[in-house]
């Protein structure tokens, strides 16, 4: 019994996760922490803003995420055969793009900032400067974790998590006593990714040292046909879990949009603690497709442990709402949520699910997914927009679409596997 819990414990994918999974506890306790003081300290319409703003660099910062998979699809095969130059002409090619894109985006709020805050509700314009900013620097960060990611350098990866973590509390807190307000809590945030980003250089050195000019593997043509479409993958799951928010704050009154910030905060518990098997899942079953091994146990047991852990806090959600409201945001306005929290966290469980999926099949190179990802993001964007009378309105719009995505993904797997039952 114990060899058995001992190689169970040993599997990379448990080991990996429990080591990434410690380390995002740790960091998005941190983070808690920093959106409890703002929820507290801030008027709810203060909060509501830094909210709104905080999604929008969750959006793009998860669209820098996007690149995640080709990096970690081209470079996993190169760490493994110890190819250390090939690894670092990839980082390069992507950095290079990252940097372009970056640049065009600051170009964009500068350029439109007027626009984006007026829709957003915001006053103080400076505050979209320090959004790009942030944006901007969240791109390369983006490149360096998935290279410790392809490097499978997990422990490093959830270091500088809590490192970006405790930047942010520390220079929040500080700021906003300072008097600076959601000024400051954007500042914040921007350390939050610059810090951690010349932090993740220590074990990646050897991008300057074994520097290359020589990978066969890579050029334009081949990350554009699997990056495009692995990115638009990653896009496409991102609009889900923020596009709601920023709807929200366009449709609903400024104490609303706050109130429904804390329903987010809550129900993003849970992908919180399944998201770590994601990302341990990707990399592993990338090389053990590119060897031709059986990779049926590690999915099979990746879509297992976020259900498990999905369910069991849906659950407590369910049982226990007023506590949890009480607990975490500790304000009476949000008592509201009680009745449709857990709803929301159907809502969070099934997008987890959905996650889970998605990194399966770009593992696979089954980047023909973001069609669908895309026709339901859209969907759901357009429904919301249509039809916002209320927040179980935009609840269920959205556990709608994610449903339909999952249906989507099955149906796809059966076409795949159905016959053969082969992984």
């Amino acid at each position: 019994m114990i060899k058995k819990i001992s190689k169970v414990i040993s599997h990379p994918l448990i080991s990996g996760s429990a080591i990434v999974f410690g380390g995002t506890l740790f960091a998005n306790l941190l983070h808690f922490i920093f959106n409890l003081f703002m929820s507290r300290t801030l008027s709810v319409s203060d909060y509501g803003t830094l909210a709104s703003l905080v999604s929008v660099i969750l959006l793009f910062a998860l669209i820098a995420d996007s690149f995640i998979p080709t990096v970690v699809h081209f470079s996993s095969a190169h760490f493994a055969n110890k190819e250390l130059g090939k690894a670092s002409s990839i980082f390069f090619k992507i950095s290079k793009l990252s940097f372009f894109i970056g640049v065009f985006i600051v170009i964009f709020f500068i350029a439109l900032q007027g626009f984006i805050s007026e829709f957003l509700k915001i006053n103080n314009v400076f505050l979209i400067f320090l959004l790009s900013l942030t944006i901007f620097i969240s791109f390369f960060y983006s490149v360096n974790r998935a290279m410790l990611q392809s490097m499978l350098a997990f422990k490093y990866l959830s270091l500088i998590g809590i490192l970006g973590s405790f930047i942010k509390v520390v220079f929040g807190v500080s700021f906003i006593k300072m008097g600076f307000g959601v000024t400051g809590a954007m500042w914040a945030s921007l350390f939050a990714f610059l810090v951690p980003y010349i932090s993740s250089f220590i074990p990646l050195k050897f991008v300057f040292t074994k520097r290359t000019n020589d990978d066969p593997v890579i050029n334009f043509n081949t990350l554009i046909k699997y990056g495009g479409p692995a990115t638009l993958s990653i896009l496409g799951l991102t609009f889900f879990i923020t596009s709601d928010i920023i709807l929200v704050k366009r449709f609903f009154s400024v104490e609303n949009a706050g109130i429904y910030a804390g329903l987010s905060l809550m129900g993003k518990i849970i992908y919180f603690f399944s998201a770590p098997v994601g990302l341990v899942m990707f990399p592993l079953i990338v090389q053990r497709h590119a060897k031709k091994e059986n990779y049926k146990n590690i999915f099979i047991l990746s879509v297992a442990l976020v259900l498990s852990a999905s369910l069991l806090i849906t659950i407590f959600y369910y049982l226990f709402p007023e506590f949890i409201v009480s607990l975490i945001l500790r304000r009476e306005e949000y008592l509201v949520l009680k009745d449709i929290l857990w709803i929301f966290g159907v809502f969070i469980s099934l997008y987890s699910v959905a996650s889970i999926l998605t990194n399966f099949f770009l593992s696979i190179k089954r980047t023909k997914i973001f069609v669908p990802i895309l026709v339901m993001s859209t969907l759901q964007i357009v429904l919301i927009s249509l039809i916002h009378d209320s927040y179980m309105h935009v609840i269920l719009i959205s556990i709608f679409c994610v449903t339909m995505l999952i249906l989507i993904y099955l149906l796809y797997y059966w076409m795949i596997y159905g016959k053969s039952k082969k992984v």
